[in-house]
């Protein structure tokens, strides 16, 4: 994930996107599917490692493996971690993921390689099998990582589904199988009052600097992802800034 690729029109639109193209993008993109799977097959860029999964294995390093070791990883999708997650409209020909649609696979700006791949179509399964979550253990003060259904289920919730799919609709132009109409004229500018997002539900410092917002995030629960997700973001747009 890199923030300096999100589409900014707002704070909340920009705290949403950040939400589903780092944490949950898994979320966003199974709520899609489930909309109308024959119309929205899964996809999803995943990447080697080999101890933790947000600690990826680059090209050379994977070179100087032993050969077996090498196959186990490649093999095993024990070893594989999710980068990115995607749906493909049929109809569009188009890729979909929390930015809007491309012309190919998001692969979140690397180019595909020794240990970076794409899988596409995907099930259900496909994608639980490489999602992880990282959970802030208040008594060991340390982070915990879970896997599979269990890293899933923490932000899958049906209140998580409900909202990946307004914003499935209002934001990306995502109809269900019922040929819905997409309803999105009030969204940007926050009249609705059911437009507000999680950060003021859940006391979020949204202005906060970055170090405030990475205290909050050890905090946990929702509050504490929507603060990690801020930080990381407000980050990346201070590196960007820096790089021009």
């Amino acid at each position: 994930m890199r923030a300096n690729e999100f589409i900014v029109e707002s704070d909340e639109r920009a705290i949403a996107q950040a939400q589903y193209m780092q944490g949950e993008c898994a979320v966003l993109a199974i709520t899609i599917h489930k909309m109308d799977p024959q119309r929205f097959p899964l996809g999803f860029v995943y990447e080697f490692f080999d101890s933790m999964p947000d600690i990826y294995i680059e090209p050379d390093e994977f070179d100087e493996l032993d050969p077996a070791r090498q196959q186990d990883i490649q093999n095993n999708h024990q070893n594989w971690s999710l980068t990115h997650a995607y749906v493909y409209d049929v109809k569009t020909q188009k890729y979909i993921d929390a930015r809007g649609s491309h012309d190919s696979p998001p692969n979140i700006g690397h180019h595909f390689n020794a240990t970076r791949h794409n899988k596409f179509p995907a099930k259900i399964q496909d994608l639980v099998n490489v999602s992880s979550y990282m959970e802030w253990d208040e008594a060991q003060e340390k982070w915990i990582v879970l896997r599979g259904w269990d890293a899933l289920d923490k932000a899958y919730t049906p209140e998580d589904q409900q909202r990946a799919r307004e914003y499935a609709i209002k934001y990306l132009g995502v109809r269900d199988s019922s040929g819905k109409s997409i309803e999105n004229e009030n969204f940007a500018d926050g009249r609705n009052p059911q437009d507000k997002g999680d950060s003021k539900r859940h006391g979020v410092p949204t202005k906060a600097s970055v170090s405030t917002l990475r205290k909050v995030a050890k905090q946990g629960g929702r509050k504490g992802q929507l603060a990690h997700w801020m930080a990381n973001m407000k980050a990346g747009r201070a590196k960007a800034k820096r790089n021009k």
